[in-house]
């Protein structure tokens, strides 16, 4: 079974944030992974998908441009969403409408992750009444 991990991506993240644990997910490790010989369906494991906060491009704090694969708006089913951190989460109402998807999306996501600063997205969503009470 192939399961969805998703990224958000905004102007102002940094890269790392995005680029080393999407690399994690998505490493060569898992092709042609075989048992008995068989090569399995579902594999590679995980699919990345990268999630427009604010539309189809964004820029990382060192310059690069990322091109979102889904926008916010669009349906989408995830097992596991990840908020890479940077300053871009600190501009105003980038968190705030970070926050706001979370929080509405949180209970069909499997797991939420942040990485560093990331939890700036996370932080203030009712997620954190739902990862507290368990």
């Amino acid at each position: 079974m192939q399961r969805r991990i998703g990224f958000l991506a905004f102007d102002g993240m940094q890269a790392l944030d995005l680029f080393g644990p999407a690399d994690v997910f998505a490493s060569d490790v898992f092709l042609g992974r075989s048992l008995n010989g068989e090569v399995q369906r579902g594999w590679p494991p995980y699919e990345i998908t990268i999630i427009g906060l604010t539309g189809r491009q964004a820029t990382t704090s060192g310059g690069v441009k990322i091109y979102a694969d889904a926008l916010l708006d669009e349906r989408m089913s995830l097992d596991t969403l990840i908020v890479p951190g940077g300053e871009g989460l600190r501009r105003r109402g980038v968190s705030e409408r970070a926050a706001s998807w979370i929080a509405a999306h949180a209970a069909r996501v499997r797991r939420i992750a942040a990485v560093c600063t990331g939890i700036y997205g996370i932080a203030p969503s009712a997620y954190r009444e739902r990862f507290s009470s368990k």
